[in-house]
């Protein structure tokens, strides 16, 4: 998925981190949330069988990465502007963040599958989840949550509208120095970071 950044003045740019920070706010507008729901329908329609190959034999629910602040309540807006892009008949979970609300940032993003609470029964028997989540910025969030799945026997993978780097950080400076900025381009797997045809994608 796409990475904003402005290389010149080390801060976040771009029109695809901007609909990412303002997509859940109220001033957000319908031409940010058709980009971002654009990114995950060309992803998914060209890549799906690899992100999450489907199985009569092994059925997949879907779920997001809640809001961990505390300071939102009701649909999150990922449910709005995804869950429509899936068959009705897949299982929807909704994690339970059962962690220190408040917390620093930085402590919240820790790796602590103990901070969700997973209801098994909303599996309906699906033995896999998809994880969607909008920003990758440390992947604490995400990854403790498919530990939690782990933790019920749920394999789980992840997908991210956008992957946020920060080059004043020494994980992400670091990568960013072994990598050179590039396009967009959704004909390249997200996998396994290769162009596939048209097969690899499938209904959600």
């Amino acid at each position: 998925m796409p990475e904003g950044l402005d290389y010149g003045t080390h801060s976040y740019s771009g029109q695809g981190y901007l609909d990412l920070r303002q997509y859940k706010t109220p001033e957000a507008v319908q031409t940010q949330w058709r980009r971002l729901r654009s990114l995950f329908i060309l992803a998914f329609a060209k890549h799906s069988a690899c992100i999450v190959p489907d199985s009569d034999s092994r059925a997949y629910a879907i779920t997001h990465v809640p809001s961990t602040s505390g300071q939102r309540n009701g649909t999150h807006p990922i449910e709005t502007l995804l869950y429509g892009n899936f068959r009705d008949d897949r299982p929807r979970v909704t994690p339970e963040y059962v962690g220190e609300v408040g917390a620093p940032r930085a402590h919240r993003r820790q790796l602590n599958p103990s901070n969700w609470r997973i209801d098994p029964t909303q599996m309906q028997g699906a033995e896999r989840v998809l994880i969607l989540d909008d920003t990758w910025v440390t992947g604490g969030h995400a990854q403790s949550l498919a530990a939690a799945f782990a933790a019920i026997g749920v394999s789980a993978r992840v997908i991210v509208l956008g992957r946020a780097l920060d080059p004043r950080r020494n994980d992400h400076g670091s990568y960013l120095a072994e990598h050179r900025p590039a396009l967009f381009d959704s004909s390249i797997c997200p996998v396994h970071r290769v162009q596939h045809g048209s097969e690899h994608g499938v209904t959600a």
